[in-house]
């Protein structure tokens, strides 16, 4: 189970998305980590959090899970990736909820 920890130190690092269809992967700066309060329930994730990422416009997302892997290369997994505002300055945004 991913937590916060797994992301405090790619702070502003690049991320690649993997396409089902394959092709070349898309690239995701990691510009934020939310941290949300704590849950009573035993069996729901104690530490619930978010991503919130920067990536090219032209190349925008369609809300769906993704294989994503780190800038080292030491994990790849699957998350729900979903696009929260278009184009911007900075491109599109997404954010990637652990609840």
């Amino acid at each position: 189970m991913l937590q916060p920890e797994d992301f405090s130190d790619y702070s502003g690092a690049t991320f690649q998305v993997y396409l089902p269809e394959g092709g070349e992967p898309v690239p995701l700066a990691l510009r934020e980590i939310k941290l949300h309060p704590e849950r009573t329930q035993t069996w729901l994730r104690q530490r619930p959090f978010s991503l919130v990422f920067h990536g090219p416009a032209a190349r925008a997302l369609r809300a769906s899970t993704y294989e994503i892997s780190w800038p080292d290369e030491a994990q790849r997994h699957a998350v729900f990736i979903q696009l929260i505002m278009g184009s911007g300055p900075q491109g599109a945004v997404y954010e990637v909820i652990f609840n």
